[in-house]
């Protein structure tokens, strides 16, 4: 058995012990956020929208990333505080676009039960190479990209994985390559400034993109802070 959450984003078939617990995200930019999220269903299902965040109707847009058709989904909630359109289940470790329609900052409030096994894995797949799959860490810490265990199942950098973190106050994204036969000092390399493998630490419940190239599948099996 194993619970998917948009067709191919599936979490393993075991349910490790998990705890209810609550974070809370400050919404300071009307940019977008990428976020995703570490809670899920005590037995590790994906968890209903209404259930993962408190949410005042008409507050901000959310977006959800469907890899099959390799397309965004809106996602709303109506005057009665349902949320509609698309799919409003997120899996753990699965990420998705957030974004403010008023200038005030305010907290959004994340809810559910977090994992407490030694690793969490989570099988991406795709028809095509060069698809993007939207993630995050499914642990609630701050994670080193260096210590995200992404490297054992991927092409190197010449047909290569890449991976892309959003800065919501730039608006723009850091792009980040595998230098798997280190020739540049190995490691996780930041494009901009190769040489050294980079220092980047993922926030607590950060998003980031990762494209499969070269490749349909990856097995990432995370591992516990």
């Amino acid at each position: 058995m194993r619970s998917c959450a948009v067709a191919v984003f599936c979490l393993s078939a075991f349910s490790p012990a998990a705890h209810s617990e609550q974070h809370a995200i400050s919404l300071t930019h009307t940019n977008f956020q990428l976020l995703a999220s570490p809670f899920a269903t005590p037995a590790g299902a994906p968890l209903a929208l209404s259930n993962l965040m408190n949410v005042a109707t008409g507050s901000f847009d959310l977006f959800t990333w469907n890899t099959t058709n390799q397309q965004f989904h809106p996602i709303a909630v109506n005057r009665t505080g349902t949320w509609i359109g698309g799919s409003t289940t997120v899996a753990r470790g699965q990420g998705f676009w957030i974004r403010k329609k008023f200038s005030n900052d305010f907290n959004v409030v994340f809810t559910g039960s977090l994992a407490t096994a030694l690793a969490v894995t989570n099988r991406l797949s795709h028809e095509f190479p060069g698809s993007f799959h939207l993630v995050g860490y499914p642990y609630l810490s701050s994670v080193a990209l260096t210590n995200l265990n992404l490297t054992n199942d991927i092409r190197p950098y010449v047909t290569g994985t890449m991976l892309y973190v959003w800065n919501p106050a730039g608006t723009n994204y850091r792009t980040f390559f595998y230098d798997a036969d280190g020739g540049l000092g190995g490691g996780w390399q930041d494009a901009d400034d190769p040489g050294q493998p980079t220092d980047y630490v993922l926030q607590p419940m950060e998003g980031f993109w990762i494209r499969l190239t070269g490749q349909t599948s990856l097995v990432w099996r995370a591992l516990a802070p």
